[in-house]
């Protein structure tokens, strides 16, 4: 109608208008987008922020990263001096398990990462597969890359990659960074935590748990008993031989390895959720839920088998000679169960204490006793 009375002048008459309208939709469209993952990345830091462990912060901000952006791959890297070395890699969805993945730090796009501390976005895979090499993945097109700083100094690098082209944009990296920020807090409040509950949960020397841990665990688990979750509470109270005369003739330092390496061989044995710690002194104790008295029995002789035939490697420091010696220990174990044995979480312990120094060190030693009423 326009054109017959206007002419072509009716397309401008109709153009900009439309163009304007379209153009300020598209803005306010985006506007809405990016407030909208400013907040999923605002409800992201918050939760990484709930973590207490470092593992649990890696693997949510990784997997988070991944469906933010749509993305089928997503790596974190560590920076060590001149390397990348790979973290965590999350790919369609799974987590992917690498024994070793790492690049040396002297390519353009490495370089402006981590030495210009500048993030990078490509559009398709010609603009980045001669630096990174990632040849492998033919599906790999759109991709951006962000180095993570603590105190200005680049802890790590995020590789994000999308198997369609274009598909981020420099917002969406913004916002990235943003999630970068939140990452490295959480990690540090979660590696503080960690050297907090080893500190606090932990015997020093053998890292095991320690004297107070045991307490509430067994403690937890008598109860769980008297709630029937379980349906039978185990405890294996071993003891190190003669202990005192190793640190007599070879000295502290000799009796510490001694205890070190006993600690590694009984954590090599632990069940699926039982615990062993360091009771004190030479003794060390197994906390068993649902496992029986014979179970508990079998488990204690196979650890005792285990410990005598083991040659251990002391350096005496009571002696001019610094030469390593073999030498030879046993152990003494004293078991007690419930309900099996006592309905008393304290008489318990007592019971498996008095199997082992009565049916176990004054019957000669290097044997398992259980407790008999």
């Amino acid at each position: 109608y326009l054109i017959e009375f206007l002419g072509f002048g009716g397309f401008i008459l109709i153009g900009i208008p439309y163009f304007v309208i379209v153009s300020m939709i598209r803005l306010y469209g985006k506007k809405e987008k990016i407030n909208k993952d400013l907040k999923i990345a605002t409800d992201i830091g918050h939760n990484l922020s709930s973590f207490s462990t470092e593992k649990e912060v890696l693997d949510d901000f990784v997997k988070n990263i991944a469906l933010m952006f749509k993305a089928e791959f997503t790596y974190l890297f560590d920076h060590k001096s001149g390397w990348l070395e790979l973290l965590r890699s999350y790919e369609y969805g799974q987590f992917k398990d690498y024994k070793v993945e790492r690049f040396a730090i002297d390519s353009r796009i490495t370089k402006e990462i981590v030495v210009k501390k500048q993030s990078v976005i490509f559009e398709e895979k010609k603009d980045w597969v001669e630096d990174l090499g990632m040849h492998k993945y033919s599906s790999m097109q759109s991709a951006f890359g962000i180095p993570i700083s603590r105190n200005e100094k680049i802890e790590g690098v995020l590789f994000v990659f999308s198997s369609k082209k274009r598909m981020f944009e420099k917002y969406q990296v913004q916002i990235a960074d943003i999630l970068c920020s939140y990452f490295t807090v959480s990690v540090e409040k979660a590696r503080y935590l960690e050297n907090k509950v080893k500190e606090t949960e932990l015997c020093a020397l053998t890292n095991l748990y320690n004297y107070y841990y045991l307490d509430e665990r067994i403690k937890f688990e008598s109860k769980r008993l008297h709630e029937e979750s379980i349906h039978h509470l185990s405890i294996i109270m071993l003891d190190i031989d003669y202990f005192k005369k190793v640190n007599d003739t070879f000295g502290h330092e000799s009796g510490n390895i001694v205890l070190v390496e006993v600690a590694k061989i009984l954590e090599s044995y632990v069940p699926e959720h039982g615990i062993v710690g360091r009771y004190g002194g030479e003794e060390f104790v197994y906390v068993l839920p649902n496992v029986t008295k014979e179970d508990a029995i079998n488990l204690a002789e196979r650890v005792r088998v285990a410990i005598e035939n083991r040659i251990f490697t002391v350096i005496p420091d009571l002696s001019k000679a610094d030469t390593p010696l073999d030498i030879s220990i046993t152990i003494s174990s004293g078991v007690s169960s419930m309900p099996r044995d006592t309905d008393d979480v304290k008489v318990l312990v007592r019971n498996a204490d008095r199997a082992l120094y009565l049916g176990a060190k004054q019957a000669g030693r290097n044997r398992v006793a259980g407790y008999i009423k």
